[in-house]
């Protein structure tokens, strides 16, 4: 293993600024293609926090009061051959107890997509620059970032450039698309080791019956090969031939039939090839633009196999639950699309949902919402069952989550937002924790550019690896140019 050590502030800025670079030059390029939109901001706040290493209450707790400065900006394009979306937060942290805890993050989330040979030839540049906790059951920070958790934080930067062919033939739609990326993060593990960078490739070829021509016979056949090379680790590779057939036996159901062959990762995660062959069946249920669902049950390399996704909008109460199973790693995760046939497969948050490690993994992500939507007021219930089966020691992670927001519109420049959330970890190696956590904040619009924000918050950890309690509050003016 490589020695530990730690990146300088600087190091990591690099790394950052290095994920944003494929998105800035196509900002750049079309800077003046067509109208934007730039949208600076900048965000002044102070919090008191009454625990800030997390410490256990047989412990003695250090309280710490925390500036903040976040500058930021908003940068939006819309026109027929370049598209971008881009938004930078820089947080910087000022602990007036203890200057030594000062620290800065950056977040960034970018797209921007260029039509080459408009209707052909595209290129897509993402880049992503965030946090992500290494180990869920050691003390953890939250959206806020202000804790000290003793190094359990690792920066994460990926960027990626994608060129592709994809134009529409009768009523087939054909996509063929190369993509080259790394990920990039920062810290040490449990066990002192430091976490490896990726570089990613991927090749993916499709091609299908246009979703949006509605027909009674539907196909669709893709080949999808994937790379992380790692700097330790061996590297990994899988892929992936699929065709999928479906037949409308009503103008509201369709039957679903899919198999082909992919790589059997149980016994070679690093050689890739069409080693196993996996099938599927299913249906597709659709009712006016309300109602819609799919549901599809099979058999793959690890075992059984399912896939689940459902919609419903209804005028005041909106319904939402997916489900996805298929191997992983954890820099896939965050640099690319889970390998499942589900188009949409929920989102993923680095924030305790499991460890930062080289494994490969089957990820199988269930995720659903339920929101009652009204006038001045907005109730929502949602749930995430996450488990990460390792392959190499058959063990899993397994992530269990519920939260319940309320958000009411006190006046027409006044807000408040209400939650709590439970969620229970339980780690491969035996530790477990469980966290319970309460919010109650106001918004309120001073200006229209000046918005103030008042917010409580406390989080209740009891576990086998780390215990606390912490309490903080915390205000804030954004101000918006």
């Amino acid at each position: 293993m490589r020695a530990p050590g730690s990146d300088s502030p600087n190091a990591r800025t690099r790394r950052t600024w290095a994920g944003c670079l494929p998105v800035a030059a196509l900002v750049a390029a079309g800077a003046a293609a067509a109208d934007s939109t730039f949208e600076p901001r900048i965000s002044v706040g102070a919090s008191y926090v009454d625990n800030i290493d997390l410490a256990s209450p047989e412990e003695a707790s250090d309280e710490e009061f925390v500036l903040l400065l976040l500058p930021g900006f908003k940068y939006d394009l819309q026109s027929p051959r370049l598209n971008i979306n881009a938004d930078y937060t820089l947080q910087a942290l000022f602990y007036t107890g203890d200057s030594d805890r000062n620290e800065s993050y950056n977040q960034f989330d970018g797209t921007a997509t260029a039509a080459l040979v408009q209707d052909y030839f595209f290129l897509e540049a993402t880049g992503i620059a965030t946090q992500q906790v290494i180990d869920p059951s050691r003390p953890v920070n939250g959206s806020d970032n202000i804790f000290d958790t003793g190094g359990n934080m690792s920066d994460a930067v990926t960027a990626t450039l994608a060129p592709y062919f994809k134009h529409h033939f009768g009523q087939t739609i054909a996509e063929a698309r190369y993509s080259q990326g790394f990920v990039n993060f920062s810290g040490e593990d449990s066990s002192g080791n430091i976490l490896e960078d990726t570089q990613q490739r991927r090749v993916y070829a499709s091609w299908e019956t246009d979703p949006e021509q509605p027909q009674r016979f539907t196909w669709k056949a893709f080949y999808d090969a994937q790379q992380a090379d790692y700097e330790i680790s061996p590297t990994f590779r899988y892929d992936q031939a699929n065709v999928e057939l479906g037949y409308a036996v009503s103008r509201s159901i369709r039957l679903l039939a899919t198999g082909g062959y992919e790589s059997d990762l149980i016994t070679d995660s690093t050689d890739g090839g069409l080693d196993e062959a996996f099938y599927g069946g299913g249906l597709e249920l659709t009712l006016g633009q309300q109602h819609r669902l799919r549901a599809v049950a099979g058999h793959r390399f690890y075992g059984d196999s399912y896939e689940f996704a459902y919609h419903y909008d209804g005028r005041m109460l909106k319904l939402d639950g997916q489900y996805a199973d298929g191997p992983m790693t954890a820099a896939q995760e965050l640099a690319l699309s889970p390998l499942s046939n589900n188009p949409n497969p929920g989102p993923i948050s680095g924030h305790d949902l499991s460890r930062l490690s080289s494994e490969v993994y089957i990820r199988k992500y269930f995720n659903a919402s339920a929101r009652l939507v009204g006038r001045r007021t907005t109730i929502e219930l949602r749930m995430t069952d996450y488990k990460r089966r390792y392959l190499s020691l058959d063990t899993q992670d397994h992530t269990t989550e519920v939260g319940l927001t309320f958000d009411r519109k006190l006046s027409s420049r006044t807000d408040l937002a209400a939650g709590a959330t439970w969620r229970d970890f339980e780690g491969r190696d035996g530790e477990s924790s469980k966290d319970m956590s309460y919010t109650l904040g106001f918004t309120r619009r001073m200006t229209a550019s000046i918005i103030g924000t008042l917010k409580l918050s406390r989080v209740e950890r009891t576990g086998n690896v780390s215990r606390y309690d912490v309490d903080w509050i915390m205000l804030s003016v954004q101000k918006t140019f």
